[in-house]
């Protein structure tokens, strides 16, 4: 899981890590389990291929600092959710996205994900494999 004093050192590294490689973001941040950033694509295989990047680097960085103990090694989960969204609810995301501690505190990530599915409908929700 992703606790507390671990999220406050890897979403900066992993905004910095977007900068640095190009990779347009407004937003990102998340939870014990899972990490939610607002990207800017036209194309699906763009992103799905700058999330492999992403994960890829940042579960090197995690291992690397010894943030995970014993023999473990960190890895990210093989699946992600896309969600296409329109120009008028980029402020409400983004405002969601930088109150996961509050969100998390009245709902688990199920609940959060199934309240996504009802709220925007399948054909907005894109699951991807890196």
């Amino acid at each position: 899981f992703l606790y507390e004093g671990l999220r406050k050192k890897l979403f900066p590294y992993m905004r910095e890590y977007c900068a640095i490689h190009g990779i347009e973001h407004d937003c990102l941040n998340g939870h014990k389990e899972h990490v939610h950033c607002l990207f800017k694509y036209s194309s699906f295989k763009d992103l799905e291929s700058n999330i492999h990047s992403i994960q890829s680097d940042s579960a090197f960085w995690i291992n690397k600092h010894g943030f995970v103990s014993g023999d473990n090694k960190f890895r990210w989960g093989w699946d992600f959710i896309a969600v296409s969204i329109g120009q008028s609810s980029v402020d409400a995301l983004r405002d969601y996205i930088r109150c996961q501690d509050w969100v998390h505190g009245r709902k688990n990530f199920e609940e959060e994900f199934w309240l996504a599915l009802l709220t925007l409908g399948r054909s907005q929700l894109t699951r991807g494999r890196v």
